[in-house]
């Protein structure tokens, strides 16, 4: 497939020296021009497996990110946050709509099987999948003048739910990893061990 225009993202955006209320992309010849950054929402355009109904199948569905930026440059839109999210499985939307949000940074090599039934994580292991769909979907919105923020974590969970004594994200003790490794000893959002969220 091809990309759905030819225009490219002008490059990382920094800060306007002359506005710092601005993001400007960088130019030849160092003048600065404001950039209005704007863009549709959809929680899974790093991930696949979002779909109707509380139950995810065995394989989540696959999103399709050449059609969602097709989407947004129909519309002249100019902006995306990729979005991970730290559970593998959720529910939005009052149960309506399942989430099996794959692939995640660290590889599932066990020992032993998380509660859906696949291989643990191995937290010190990371899963290149993950990385290269990351690279791929940055490259291929910049390619479609898209400017990309990328979120590689959210906290909701950490707010939302008890973390527990672990004293890490919940998906690392809900999604089963194989052994806490380093992430024993951090504290979350400034939330530390043993403390309620």
């Amino acid at each position: 497939m091809t990309s759905p225009t030819t225009r490219t993202a002008a490059g990382p955006l920094r800060v306007s020296t002359r506005n710092p209320r601005y993001f400007t992309p960088p130019s030849a010849d160092g003048t600065e021009r404001a950039v209005y950054l704007t863009g549709s929402h959809i929680w899974n355009n790093l991930h696949d497996g979002m779909g109707p109904g509380p139950v995810g199948p065995a394989d989540p569905e696959r999103f399709d990110f050449d059609g969602y930026l097709r989407f947004l440059t129909e519309r002249g839109h100019n902006f995306i946050r990729l979005w991970r999210w730290e559970q593998v499985r959720s529910q939005a939307a009052g149960g309506n709509f399942h989430l099996n949000m794959t692939p995640q940074p660290w590889a599932r090599t066990g020992p032993g099987l998380a509660k859906d039934g696949k291989p643990r994580f191995d937290l010190d292991q990371f899963d290149p999948a993950f990385f290269e769909r990351l690279r791929q979907r940055v490259v291929k919105a910049g390619e479609a003048g898209i400017y990309v923020g990328v979120m590689l974590f959210d906290g909701e969970r950490v707010v939302r739910r008890r973390v527990g004594d672990e004293g890490v994200r919940v998906i690392l003790r809900d999604e089963g990893a194989a052994g806490l490794g380093r992430f024993d000893r951090v504290a979350v959002l400034g939330h530390r061990r043993g403390e309620d969220a």
